[in-house]
């Protein structure tokens, strides 16, 4: 999943951004750092690309039996 989210954060924004992966109570959770110029792309209007990328990490997930968040947080 991490080479999944890596490929469609690379097509979208291609730099400025970097993501940790963490475990939690049988959870991952990606957590995106994008810094504030780029964030707009990530985010899209009305969330659109966000939820769409959540979704395809949902998907595949969900293929391999796991629970998988996606945060997006602007990058200091």
């Amino acid at each position: 999943m991490k080479e999944l989210l890596e490929y469609i954060l690379s097509s979208l924004i291609e730099d400025g951004y970097e993501f940790d992966e963490k475990e939690e109570d049988g959870k991952t959770i990606f957590e995106i750092k994008v810094v504030p110029d780029k964030i707009g792309l990530l985010i899209g209007k009305r969330g659109r690309v966000i939820k769409a990328v959540q979704d395809i990490v949902k998907i595949k997930a969900r293929l391999e039996n796991k629970i998988v968040y996606v945060k997006v947080v602007e990058k200091e």
